[in-house]
């Protein structure tokens, strides 16, 4: 990266810093870079695809790719990793004229989960004034990206809707209710929708709080604001996105991460020391089952 203009280690003006908490450890928020198969499925800003063609993965090594926005323009992406510490550090130079930075990501404990800190330094200050503003928001929806799950379910959205809109027949489906077969639920408000609610008081596993539905839009999403009480407090929102495909509903799934207690509270809650994002996994493949069985009648 051509710094001829700019002193050593000044990076006035230059600089653009994101930082996002994830329920999961270091190695595992890490690895979600590592691993091509998962980096193809949330690098990029929403609406995104990648088409990787080199990923070598080592100090010096070249990665390049398509990427292809929602329009179908595709841009092609030209980068070298320059320093790779694993989990703590990886460092990445992007090639392309009139645009070129260096992205450092780093990953520090925080609580139970992790800090990942995106610090960007462009060669030139006009160039990152010129795209801040997109380049900020662009890196926001890497983190959702990277915080979420999705799956597609052979069933209309309203059937789909049904099982998360419900908090009753929620409990089918959501891998925490089996963690305690005895955890005591209580339910409050509506039966569904807006304002429906469930308490919950269990083992150490599932410890003990509740769960509101903030928002329901008929087939098309609905969110939840868990606040935790056992064993530490927490307040966070869960979304569930749906979007008819094909005859089918893509389910998005994702956990606001911003609040500084979420790694600890939630990393005990739901065991993060697996894999980020397991346990989404394991809930949307339930719901999978069950909504495709009663699409099926």
């Amino acid at each position: 990266m051509d710094t001829k203009n700019n002193p050593p280690g000044d990076f006035t003006g230059r600089e653009i810093v994101s930082t996002r908490d994830f329920a999961a450890p270091r190695a595992a928020v890490f690895g979600a870079f590592a691993d091509l198969t998962a980096l193809a499925r949330w690098w990029g800003p929403a609406g995104f695809t990648n088409e990787f063609r080199e990923f070598d993965f080592r100090p010096g090594g070249a990665w390049r790719f398509t990427m292809r926005g929602p329009d179908g323009a595709a841009y092609e992406m030209d980068k070298r990793f320059t320093e790779i510490v694993a989990p703590d550090r990886i460092a990445v130079e992007h090639f392309q004229k009139g645009h070129e930075f260096t992205l450092t990501m780093t990953y520090a404990d925080a609580g139970a989960g992790t800090r990942l800190t995106w610090r960007m330094v462009f060669a030139s200050a006009a160039e990152c004034a010129r795209i801040r503003d997109f380049v900020a928001a662009a890196n926001e929806q890497n983190f959702d990206r990277l915080a979420e799950r999705r799956t597609t379910i052979a069933a209309p959205p309203t059937v789909v809707f049904g099982f998360i809109n419900d908090l009753r027949r929620f409990q089918d489906w959501s891998p925490w209710a089996k963690l305690d077969p005895q955890c005591k639920i209580v339910f409050t408000g509506p039966a569904t929708g807006v304002g429906s609610a469930f308490s919950w008081e269990g083992n150490n596993k599932v410890g003990a709080g509740s769960m509101t539905c903030l928002t329901s839009r008929s087939t098309e999403q609905i969110e939840f604001r868990l606040e935790f009480l056992r064993p530490m407090k927490a307040v966070n929102t869960a979304r569930f996105a749906l979007q008819s495909e094909g005859g089918g509903t893509v389910v998005v799934w994702s956990m606001d991460g911003k609040n500084n207690f979420m790694g600890k509270a939630f990393g005990l809650i739901v065991n993060c020391d697996k894999m980020i994002g397991k346990d989404f996994e394991q809930g949307l493949a339930s719901l999978k089952v069950l909504a495709e069985g009663a699409a099926k009648g």
